[in-house]
């Protein structure tokens, strides 16, 4: 698969060979008469957010750390991450109170975990995927940190229909070099590798208010390029806000004709958005429908 990461509005070519990455200024919705009242609840831990269809998974969000009971996943490390080296992800599975280890998990895009990872300053990115080790509730993964600095790792795992996603603590990645680089950058298109990608997306996008974002790739002469499926999906698209407090991971998941005005069938939602794989017609796109849940910047990692 190609990873890519964007920077929306303008023209800019990534160096980057791995991403290209995309960020998207929300409009505060104070500005157009939406403003959040206070008492209203933040987006946030253990909040349920079932998908706009009917056929789509519950989606619950935790902190780790705040999680007393029901479903919990915790994260050790070791040793200390030092850049260039190999340091080890386990992550106990259990339900609280009691702490009984859980190794019924579901499938969810052909891995029973998740786990996305980004430094604080948006500029590094991984999406690993650990596996359920001889103990009960243990699962585990290796990963290189390619750069020192502060890290927000989130777990995602899927039981009895729901999918829970865990934030877990900072993680300090020692080693040589600058922990952290903040670079803001609104480019809609992007040279990786072979394949030149072209981000659209509407010019106001306000929160809590759908918004259609979507992907077109050609190849380095302009020709349209077809996705092949990666995790049992044209694209994983991360969204993750600046401040570290909103993630959103999104699939595509209905083919649709560019040019039918076929009924949008997928809907709102904060994680796993609604998405449309579009893949007939003279101009395939790779579209989804996201409602950002609050004003800011964000930056989309997407992985084809």
């Amino acid at each position: 698969y190609r990873k890519i990461f964007f920077a929306l509005s303008g023209l800019f070519v990534a160096l980057s060979l791995l991403l290209a990455l995309t960020v998207i200024w929300v409009l505060p919705d104070r500005f157009l008469n939406h403003a959040r009242h206070p008492g209203d609840e933040p987006h946030g831990a253990a909040e349920a957010m079932p998908h706009a269809d009917e056929g789509h998974d519950e989606v619950r969000f935790h902190e780790a750390a705040g999680v007393r009971e029901g479903l919990a996943v915790d994260l050790d490390i070791a040793p200390a991450p030092v850049t260039g080296t190999t340091t080890r992800l386990d992550f106990l599975v259990r339900e609280r109170p009691g702490d009984r280890p859980i190794s019924d998990l579901e499938l969810d895009h052909e891995k029973p975990m998740h786990v996305v990872g980004v430094r604080d300053d948006l500029n590094e990115f991984f999406h690993i995927h650990p596996v359920p080790t001889a103990r009960s509730g243990f699962l585990s993964s290796v990963h290189i940190f390619e750069k020192p600095g502060r890290y927000k790792i989130w777990s995602e795992i899927k039981r009895g229909g729901v999918t829970h996603v865990f934030g877990h603590p900072e993680v300090a990645v020692t080693g040589e070099g600058a922990a952290a680089r903040k670079e803001i950058f609104f480019g809609r298109s992007a040279i990786v590798g072979d394949y030149q990608v072209l981000l659209s997306y509407e010019d106001s996008i306000i929160k809590g208010k759908e918004a259609d974002i979507s992907f077109d790739i050609h190849d380095l002469f302009g020709r349209e390029v077809a996705v092949e499926p990666f995790l049992a999906a044209g694209m994983h698209l991360s969204i993750i806000k600046d401040d570290l407090k909103t993630f959103i991971h999104a699939h595509p998941e209905k083919i649709e004709d560019h040019h039918a005005h076929a009924p949008v069938l997928i809907g709102t939602a904060y994680a796993h958005e609604g998405a449309e794989e579009l893949t007939e017609g003279q101009d395939k796109k790779i579209s989804f429908h996201i409602a950002f849940p609050e004003a800011g910047i964000y930056k989309l990692f997407a992985q084809f």
